[in-house]
């Protein structure tokens, strides 16, 4: 119990409380108590978007402030910033322990951030993901809000030299080049199965219209399914 109250008193300190429940950008409620966030891609329905903390927190290198901080950032962004820019910032923060994990540092508070740390960091991205230097610009990102809410672990002159460094965002058209199964376009083969669908009469004259409407436009399956599905 005591134990329990020093970590407490250790995160509250100086750092205001999480709050429970948080109004989304598009006025969803979400519980920010739950071990997982839980809400919507968009306010009237869209993909379940799941912030899971607790898988988080196992085997965490990120200590505990550190990740009380990260919560705090990610709940008070969801006020102002869309359901997948905050999973891909939950995101960020995954693979930056991970990576954390991959150079052997067993423990990490803000407070350890150098400029060496993330510079190494962003060279990872740009060598290892397809995002590049997309991380590092979402770390960024949150080192600005800390600085700018006066955290004690933000330097604000270490913020000075991180807005100096380039960094160069993921790469655009790999889907295409590399045919991606989903986001690629039509391979010929698929394109002759669709051409002898639509020649034959299959479909009704609205899904017809909407298959070859598309196929002048740009051969994409992906977009194809949101078509048909009304996802404009």
């Amino acid at each position: 119990m005591r134990s329990t109250a020093r970590k407490a008193s250790h995160l509250a300190s100086d750092l205001p409380p999480l709050p429970s429940r948080v109004l989304s950008f598009d006025g969803q409620l979400i519980d920010t108590s739950a071990a997982c966030w839980r809400f919507r891609s968009s306010s009237d329905g869209g993909v379940l978007v799941v912030i899971p903390w607790d898988r988080f927190e196992q085997r965490a290198i990120l200590g505990d402030r550190a990740r009380f901080i990260a919560k705090l950032f990610l709940a008070d962004k969801i006020s102002r910033k869309k359901a997948r820019t905050i999973e891909n910032d939950f995101r960020m923060f995954c693979r930056f322990q991970n990576w954390l994990n991959s150079i052997q540092r067993s423990a990490f508070e803000w407070s350890d951030l150098t400029e060496g740390v993330a510079r190494a960091f962003l060279e990872h991205g740009v060598a290892h993901t397809a995002d590049k230097g997309n991380d590092f610009s979402r770390l960024r990102t949150f080192y600005r809000w800390g600085v700018a809410r006066q955290h004690s672990d933000f330097d604000p002159d270490l913020f000075r030299i991180l807005q100096t460094i380039t960094a160069v965002g993921n790469s655009k058209g790999h889907n295409v080049r590399f045919r991606h199964s989903i986001k690629g376009p039509f391979s010929p083969h698929e394109l002759l199965l669709i051409g002898r669908a639509v020649s034959e009469g299959r479909g009704t004259d609205r899904d017809r219209a909407i298959v070859m409407l598309h196929l002048e436009l740009g051969h994409n399956p992906n977009a194809s399914a949101r078509l048909r599905n009304k996802d404009f």
